[in-house]
């Protein structure tokens, strides 16, 4: 997808290929400091590194309170915004939605 590419900074700048493999949870109302440790943290339980977090940034690279995360299966994806929707990081509750 053409958006992420511009919108979405991960450690290889953009979702690769691997996207079509695995399913993507879209992450919204994390709070702005939001970092790829505290969304681990998040998701504790959960079988995800670093690189497959991708935090969202404006075009003047502001945090937009959005993220992806792509998750090994779509079960594993199911069941992240099952059991994680509406939980908070720090102050603010995250919203999570499948983004296939």
């Amino acid at each position: 997808k053409q958006w992420y590419q511009r919108r979405v900074r991960g450690s290889d700048g953009l979702l690769g290929n691997t996207a079509a493999n695995r399913s993507v949870v879209r992450m919204r109302g994390i709070p702005y400091n939001t970092d790829k440790f505290e969304i681990l943290n998040f998701f504790n339980g959960f079988t995800l590194s670093e690189n497959d977090i991708y935090i969202c940034f404006n075009d003047d690279m502001k945090p937009t309170g959005e993220a992806y995360v792509q998750f090994l299966s779509l079960d594993e994806a199911q069941r992240a915004v099952v059991e994680k929707d509406r939980k908070h990081i720090g102050p603010r509750y995250v919203e999570l939605f499948l983004d296939r």
